[in-house]
């Protein structure tokens, strides 16, 4: 009888011994499968404030990305003094200048300001127009101001089939564009910048462009270009047509 009760007490002893086994293993398995989750959770923590503050710093550069775009092309980074092979005692410029018929205009050094140059008897044989009574000489030169910020290229274009809606374009440094008609001017003797062109922004350039119809009889005509970095572009020449103050 004594033998059988050692015999449960052996098998009480063992049994107690690997049920706390199994209870000290479940708990430090518990335990660590919390600390593993609190890590993890931290870690997920961590990535959602970095996704955060990528985003944030992607919306901040979009916010002033629109806010300002500013022109950029070789007339704006040009060093007068880095020159690879110069001239003995010169001094380098970019001489930003565009002609038509006898008609020039050059943007100053103040990059506030244009020149224009008016030869009358070119303006007299292609537009009619006779020279003022006031202007001595067959030349005129006349310096405009007052444009709304930094001009980085001027081009002297026209749209349509016929000569009269030509306009003087200048794009600024903030890309917009602002434009004085060439007729309307000449013959009035008043040359002033008629302003930005509304709706019109982002613009890295101007081009001449011919604009083609698709149905029969495909007929042709002049037009300007205001082009986008992406490619994209307005029509600038139906846009001023519409202004209706060209000539």
């Amino acid at each position: 009888m004594m033998k059988r009760k050692n015999v449960y007490i052996g098998i009480f002893v063992i049994t107690t011994i690997v049920a706390s086994c199994i209870a000290v293993y479940l708990y430090l398995n518990v335990d660590k499968q919390k600390n593993e989750i609190t890590e993890l959770n931290a870690k997920i923590e961590e990535l959602n404030k970095s996704n955060s503050n990528v985003e944030e710093k992607s919306s901040q550069k979009d916010s002033d990305d629109n806010i300002k775009t500013e022109y950029k092309s070789y007339k704006t980074i040009f060093n007068s003094s880095k020159c690879l092979n110069p001239r003995s005692n010169v001094e380098y410029k970019i001489n930003i200048e565009d002609n038509f018929n006898g008609i020039s205009c050059r943007i100053n050094e103040d990059k506030k300001s244009v020149n224009i140059g008016i030869n009358w008897d070119s303006v007299n044989n292609l537009y009619g127009i006779s020279k003022p009574n006031n202007v001595q000489g067959n030349y005129s030169n006349i310096t405009v101001s007052g444009f709304s910020s930094e001009i980085v290229d001027v081009n002297i274009l026209g749209t349509g089939q016929a000569v009269g809606n030509e306009v003087f374009l200048f794009l600024m440094k903030d890309g917009t564009v602002e434009y004085i008609p060439v007729y309307k001017s000449l013959q009035s003797n008043d040359f002033k910048s008629y302003g930005k062109i509304d709706k019109i922004a982002d613009v890295i350039g101007i081009a001449p462009m011919l604009s083609t119809g698709t149905s029969e009889p495909k007929i042709s005509f002049y037009t300007i270009g205001a082009i986008k970095e992406d490619g994209s572009f307005y029509d600038l020449g139906y846009i001023l047509e519409q202004t209706g103050k060209l000539n």
